[in-house]
């Protein structure tokens, strides 16, 4: 933007209409690049733009008017926003209110204007772009925004300007979470802290006493693991749950379709994928060009841990751009704790925070022991039964042959 203001205000440049579009050009890079991707809770800054109207834009008609709109487009896409269209006219009125959210103040607020055609893709009309950091904390400016048209237009060409308030102010909320993180990793090491001073209790089990060295090093370790529940409140406290890392289930994801999304590009289309997330597994899909009505026909499949805590499918659609960041076009959120196991079920529901819907068939499979439903005197149910009996507590060091090492190669992943 300085860059072009410079070119603008010196009389020796105007001469030069192939100088001026090169400085369009690495203006617009410039810009795209500052676009950075947004998670929606990371806001730091709330942005309130009024947009009052327009004067003296083009005429895209035949009629000699056009039928404007604006799109309002902050850090890469994940905050934005659209206005109403306005028929038959050069000098709009809209006296509308936005409200988008800022990760940083040198973030750029992209503000575009379109013509809307019933027939073939919507006309562009200019643009133009306000950095964050130009506008005061706290309090309302008015701006008058002159359009330009950086790929096809000239320095001399008037596309008119528009008329907008613009309001910065910081996420109270966000600092107010950013506090309690604080005070929770206080928490954390305070607990810590605790755990480190749990007792030792002395082994009385003769076993032990007889295997082992007396003093030896072992020993004292093992002096630290058999702790009695009963008569330590802190090991109930700090107690943790069996091991959460063993995969006991199979999600499966066929991704099919989605329909009517919204068109993130210039041309009125998109080049939609799709993320998928649970927990700490990821997927990702195959970017469909040039459709706002893709159909990828991918299946995916994820594990479920033992004793994970989090059983939401969190499904996002993005546009793949090239020159800058991806833009997020809207998202799902599923509970699979509400899904049946063994059974495929059909996933049709619009997205959040975007347009269009998606269309997905999920399944989960593995979910019950082998043993479950087994009968009394079943030979799978005492197997199991003897395996933990001769591996418990009180037999400890009394099969030292079993125990050995299990080597793992990794020859592709």
């Amino acid at each position: 933007e300085d860059a072009l203001q410079e070119h603008y205000s010196s009389p020796e440049k105007e001469k030069s209409s192939k100088a001026a579009k090169s400085v369009d050009r690495t203006s617009e890079h410039t810009m795209k690049r500052s676009f950075s991707q947004l998670e929606p809770d990371t806001c730091r800054y709330i942005l309130t733009v009024h947009l009052k109207s327009g004067h003296n834009l083009t005429a895209k008609d035949s009629n000699g008017l056009s039928d404007p709109y604006v799109k309002l487009k902050l850090a890469g896409g994940f905050s934005k926003a659209k206005s109403a269209v306005v028929y038959k006219s050069l000098d709009p009125i809209w006296n509308e209110t936005f409200t988008l959210k800022a990760q940083a103040l040198d973030d750029g607020l992209l503000i575009r204007v379109f013509d809307k055609d019933l027939v073939g893709k919507d006309d562009f009309m200019g643009r133009c772009v306000v950095q964050l950091g130009s506008l005061p904390m706290n309090s309302t400016i008015e701006k008058r925004l002159p359009l330009e048209d950086p790929e096809h237009g000239d320095i001399s060409d008037d596309y008119g300007y528009l008329v907008c308030e613009f309001t910065v102010n910081s996420n109270e909320k966000k600092e107010e979470e950013e506090g309690e993180q604080v005070d929770m990793r206080q928490k954390l090491k305070k607990t810590r802290r605790r755990a480190s001073l749990f007792p030792s209790f002395q082994v009385s089990s003769p076993q032990l006493s007889s295997s082992m060295p007396s003093g030896s090093n072992v020993q004292r370790r093992l002096t630290r693991i058999h702790l009695d529940e009963a008569d330590n409140p802190h090991l109930q406290k700090f107690a943790c749950s069996p091991s959460s890392n063993v995969a006991n289930s199979i999600l499966s994801i066929t991704l099919l379709s989605g329909s009517d999304l919204s068109a993130m590009d210039d041309n009125g289309l998109s080049d939609p994928y799709v993320k998928f997330r649970m927990g700490t597994e990821k997927r990702k899909s195959r970017v469909i060009t040039k459709t706002l009505n893709p159909e990828w026909k991918e299946k995916f499949e994820m594990r479920m841990m033992d004793g994970q805590g989090d059983t939401s499918l969190s499904v996002s659609v993005f546009d793949r751009d090239y020159a800058s960041k991806d833009d997020f076009m809207g998202s799902v959120e599923v509970d699979l704790a509400e899904l049946e196991h063994d059974r495929t079920h059909t996933i049709d529901r619009p997205l959040q925070d975007g347009d269009g819907r998606i269309l997905f068939l999920l399944t989960i499979t593995g979910m019950k022991d082998d043993v479950d439903g087994a009968e009394e005197g079943d030979p799978l149910l005492l197997h199991r039964s003897s395996v933990k009996d001769s591996y418990s507590l009180k037999n400890t060091l009394t099969r030292m042959d079993d125990i050995g090492i299990l080597m793992v190669k990794v020859v592709r992943a």
